[in-house]
C-alpha cells in the first residue's frame, strides 16, 4: 500500500488536515461574517440595530413547522384537485389556518354582507395581481 513509514504518514495527514481546516474556517468565515461575533445580525450586537433585530425577532417561531405543515396540506389538494389553480389551493390551506370562519361569523350581517361583496369586486383585479406576481 504505502511506502512511507507510519510517523511520516501522520505528519503528511495532519498537515493535508490542518490545510483543509483552514480552508473551510476561511469558508466559513466569509460566509457567516454577519453573524458571528461583531457581525450586526449577531444576537448579542450592541446598539441601535442590534436592540431593534431583538425586539423584531421575539415573536419569530423558533421552527418553521407551519410552513412545513402548510406543504404538507399542498401536496394532497394537488392531487386531489389537478385542476384547482394555486390561488383556489392558497385559499383552501388559509382559510382554516387563519380562523377565517370564526372571524365571519364574530361579525354582524351588515359587516359580513360588505366583506363578501367587497371580495366579489375585487376578486377580478386580485387574480391579476396573482399572475402578475407568480
Amino acid at each position: 500500500m504505502f511506502s512511507v513509514d507510519d510517523d511520516e504518514l501522520n505528519v503528511l495527514t495532519i498537515e493535508a488536515l490542518q490545510i483543509i481546516l483552514v480552508n473551510f474556517l476561511i469558508i466559513i468565515e466569509r460566509q457567516l461574517s454577519e453573524y458571528l461575533p461583531d457581525g450586526k445580525l449577531n444576537e448579542h450586537t450592541e446598539g441601535a440595530y442590534g436592540e431593534q433585530l431583538r425586539t423584531e425577532s421575539v415573536t419569530v417561531s423558533a421552527t418553521n413547522i407551519v410552513s412545513e405543515r402548510d406543504f404538507a396540506n399542498l401536496d394532497p389538494l394537488q392531487r386531489d384537485k389537478p385542476n384547482a389553480n394555486l390561488i383556489t389551493l392558497e385559499g383552501m390551506i388559509l382559510f382554516p389556518n387563519n380562523k377565517t370562519l370564526s372571524w365571519l361569523n364574530s361579525l354582524d350581517s351588515e359587516r359580513t354582507k360588505y366583506i363578501f361583496q367587497s371580495a366579489r369586486q375585487n376578486a377580478p383585479e386580485m387574480l391579476k395581481l396573482f399572475q402578475q406576481r407568480k
